[in-house]
């Protein structure tokens, strides 16, 4: 199970990174297909969530605070919040990669 969160949190943040790409580059297909593969890793972040472990309900709220704020996102990237997301799922991948 920790494999699979790597791997969508991996993903998330590759998205991210193509998010930030395609704005600069003005290309609002890719922008879009990006936010959405955020998303879709988020929700299978928040999926795969054990409610009943003492970090479920943490883990949900930071997901659902992740993917609203990408989702705010969606007009107009503010940077510094984009990296601030980055960075925090930078942490929670690091976390779980030592705990593996």
């Amino acid at each position: 199970p920790q494999d699979m969160v790597i791997m969508c949190l991996d993903d998330l943040l590759a998205n991210i990174v193509r998010f930030e790409q395609a704005d600069l580059r003005k290309d609002r297909e890719a922008r879009s297909r990006a936010l959405t593969r955020c998303v879709t890793s988020l929700t299978a972040l928040e999926m795969g969530v054990d409610r009943t472990a003492p970090l479920g309900d943490p883990l949900l709220q930071f997901y659902a605070a992740g993917k609203s704020a990408l989702l705010g996102m969606m007009i107009s990237i503010e940077v510094g919040r984009l990296h601030a997301i980055k960075a925090d799922f930078e942490d929670i991948r690091d976390s779980f990669r030592a705990a593996a």
